[in-house]
């Protein structure tokens, strides 16, 4: 008989445009840390989301609908009562001062192109989410 671990409470947005990386890790978050993951492409419906589900984790992309990630960040980090994880995804090579994005909340810049088992390893290992085990008994 096989018992699964109870699952994860976490929550993780993935805000970020037409990209296979985004439904990978989907997928991957979904089945090994059985965390409730919703998307978008559209940074107007990011910050609706996140207010609306409090996320531990936000993942946003460079190449957002409407809003970008700057302004998404600047929009949250007015309610004061909720402080997610913000990472950025961001193309090689891009320009952004380390200043600048730790002002606005940002606490990881991730360099693409992305592994997706690496990116959800070091998702669980921030929000210290276990991956889903089998354990046999009797």
């Amino acid at each position: 008989m096989a018992n699964l671990t109870p699952p994860s409470s976490s929550t993780v947005l993935l805000a970020h445009g037409p990209h296979r990386l985004i439904g990978s890790t989907q997928h991957v978050l979904e089945r090994r840390a059985a965390a409730h993951v919703i998307t978008t492409d559209n940074g107007t419906d990011a910050i609706r989301l996140a207010l609306a589900s409090h996320p531990n984790l936000i993942l946003l992309g460079m190449d957002l609908k409407e809003l970008k990630p700057f302004a998404i960040c600047d929009t949250l980090a007015q309610h004061h009562d909720y402080h997610p994880a913000i990472w950025l995804i961001a193309p090689r090579g891009g320009h952004l001062v380390p200043q600048h994005v730790a002002k606005l909340g940002i606490e990881r810049i991730l360099t693409q192109p992305i592994d997706t088992m690496h990116l959800c390893d070091q998702i669980m290992d921030r929000l210290d989410i276990p991956a889903i085990t089998l354990r046999w008994t009797g």
